[in-house]
């Protein structure tokens, strides 16, 4: 009980320093906060142009009671929202939005994961405990979490919640505490992981497979409110699915295209035959979305109509070749650990745009220094982590097929996430590896989990 107060109470004084200390460190915003500050009418407080994008944290978010509804497709964070607003009504002096409220509320729910998850290690010798415990703290508290807890970024509450299933699957796994609250708090989380970004929706179908193979265990309720509540998780993934708003389908598919299959295809007029889209688009090979040469200017109301994520789909199975492609050009960005491009701090911390923070980053920079330009050790970090967390659980723990599959399921959930964000989006590929990063994390600590965990039976 001691350690895990400690690790708990040490964690939160690390959190603490960066997200509300001067200078607070965040992930600038590149323009997707809209999406959830449109719903509460809010907007940032800063400076018209790039002032509010990409240099900066903006810390000030001013109500804006005369704009529409701005609501485009539903996501978590808007009920993570209802305590933070609720906060910064009843501590706001001014009447605006501090972002710090968010900071808090994201840092309260990781803390809340780490306390519920200490017991586990409990029956552990002292020194075992305490590695497990630093290596949590070295993880967790680097600043490639901490920043997003700063943010409106749909990414961090996947990862936020994410994180919490998890807590709640190995509480239930371990049978720690009732099993009555661990089940509902799995339930909440998953749903909230599900309908943070319909990006990532589909990383917890296998998560949905598993309880219902393991519901006895896993879900101690009566098998009828088991089978609402994946009845009700699917609804929401095919509600998700055909809400994602049309112009957002529209930009990621030409990023694909153009950005990514166009420039390697070998004949890429019948590449864009086989895409839908006449041949004189060949011109625009190379450029993104958001280029000044980019057909999207001129010709968007033409790409709307035969922009096709079904067309492209089938593209990658006729030419897996062009898939493969993707998927290697985004090992680099797999090993980058800070988004380039993207400001830590406010502008009016006086420090130059763009800047990112150094503090509380060793975790990240020797993964950093291990993996930047080195895609062969992303793929080796990837598949030696993962085949030691399974092997091991099935050594330990083979006469049981939950935790096996419960530590497959965890390495598959990886593999999806970086298909999904190399082959989802060319653009922002490192921000978009964020879930891919987190689960990866997972694995290592899991994988170390295991492995102490055997230490202490071999020991006894």
């Amino acid at each position: 009980m001691r350690l895990r107060s400690t690790i708990v109470l040490v964690a939160g004084a690390i959190m603490g320093y960066q997200l509300f200390c001067d200078p607070i460190v965040g992930l600038a915003n590149n323009g997707d906060f809209v999406r959830v500050l449109a719903a509460y009418r809010l907007v940032p407080d800063c400076e018209a142009g790039h002032d509010c994008y990409f240099k900066y944290v903006t810390t000030r978010y001013r109500f804006e009671p005369n704009l529409g509804f701005g609501l485009d497709q539903f996501t978590s964070e808007l009920i993570t929202m209802v305590p933070a607003l609720a906060m910064n009504w009843f501590l706001s002096k001014d009447g605006y939005f501090d972002l710090r409220v968010i900071g808090f509320i994201h840092a309260a729910l990781w803390l809340s994961g780490l306390w519920w998850l200490m017991p586990l290690f409990e029956r552990w010798t002292k020194w075992r405990r305490r590695i497990m415990g630093a290596l949590l703290l070295l993880v967790f508290t680097d600043f490639v979490y901490v920043q997003y807890s700063n943010t409106f970024y749909k990414d961090a509450e996947t990862v936020i919640y994410s994180f919490l299933m998890f807590v709640f699957l190995l509480r239930l796994a371990a049978g720690l505490g009732k099993p009555f609250l661990n089940g509902a708090g799995l339930a909440v989380t998953l749903a909230m992981a599900l309908m943070a970004k319909a990006q990532h929706m589909l990383l917890f179908l296998p998560v949905l497979g598993f309880l219902f193979l393991f519901r006895r265990r896993y879900w101690p309720h009566s098998p009828r409110s088991l089978y609402a509540f994946l009845t009700l998780m699917l609804v929401a993934l095919v509600a998700l699915a055909v809400t994602v708003p049309r112009a957002q389908k529209v930009v990621s598919f030409y990023n694909i295209v153009f950005s990514g299959i166009l420039p390697d295809a070998p004949d890429r007029n019948e590449a864009l035959k086989e895409l839908g889209l006449p041949a004189w688009y060949s011109q625009f090979s190379g450029s993104h979305a958001y280029s000044e040469n980019a057909a999207m200017n001129a010709y968007a109301e033409d790409l709307e109509k035969r922009a096709s994520q079904r067309t492209l789909i089938g593209y990658y199975f006729r030419h897996p070749g062009a898939a493969l492609a993707l998927l290697l050009r985004g090992l680099p960005d797999a090993g980058r650990q800070r988004v380039p491009g993207y400001g830590n701090f406010p502008k009016e911390s006086g420090l130059p745009e763009r800047m990112p923070t150094r503090a509380f980053a060793v975790w990240s920079n020797v993964k950093e220094t291990i993996f930047q330009d080195r895609p062969g050790a992303v793929v080796s970090y990837f598949v030696l982590s993962g085949l030691a967390l399974v092997t091991g659980t099935i050594r330990r723990w083979g006469n049981r097929a939950d935790l096996p599959a419960l530590a497959f399921l965890g390495w598959g959930m990886a593999a999806m996430a970086y298909a999904i964000s190399t082959l989802a989006d060319v653009l922002d590929t490192t921000r978009h590896l964020y879930v891919y990063t987190f689960l990866t994390d997972v694995i290592f600590l899991a994988a170390a989990g295991v492995w102490l965990h055997q230490q202490r039976v071999l020991k006894d």
